[in-house]
């Protein structure tokens, strides 16, 4: 099953507000399944302190490691959290084949339809609008090229890329 077939096929399951016809969160799970909060590295210690670790702590249990390159040509390294399908991959950076690895997210209650960190997530983690046609949300907007630099993390000591 190709992506876009899996997410259809999660949509038939859980409509979202646009499928409804509805403005208004309809706490499908859908952008918790298609894309990934990304804590903007500003916040990441408020997340930590509500999930009662440390920030490195936080990335090791929940977490992957990805990066896209900007206009610059340069990696801009950021943390995502995990999804189901991922687990075996926290703290780790995920390879080209793992990024596209669908799956809810790790925070994601399916059974009560709600985040379990959502009020500790900022707008910019949670500002879709699935009922917007044009809405457009840069969710990497946040971290930029060395931020990343400030957690200790074990991949970037293995890292010759």
């Amino acid at each position: 099953m190709d992506n876009a077939e899996d997410i259809n096929k999660y949509k038939e399951k859980n409509p979202t507000a646009k499928i409804l016809g509805k403005t208004e969160c309809q706490r499908c799970g859908a952008c918790c399944y298609i894309k990934p909060c990304i804590i903007p590295p500003t916040r990441m210690k408020i997340v930590a302190n509500f999930l009662k670790v440390s920030v490195n702590e936080m990335i090791n249990k929940y977490m992957v490691i990805n990066y896209r390159k900007n206009n610059k040509g340069e990696k801009v390294y950021f943390v995502i959290w995990a999804n189901e399908n991922q687990q075996h991959l926290v703290g780790k950076l995920l390879s080209s084949k793992d990024t596209w690895i669908k799956g809810q997210c790790i925070h994601y209650d399916s059974e009560k339809r709600e985040c379990k960190i959502f009020e500790v997530l900022t707008e910019e983690s949670i500002g879709n609008k699935c009922w917007e046609d044009d809405q457009e949300l840069d969710i990497f907007s946040g971290w930029k090229v060395g931020d990343i630099d400030q957690f200790d993390l074990e991949f970037f000591k293995e890292d010759d890329d």
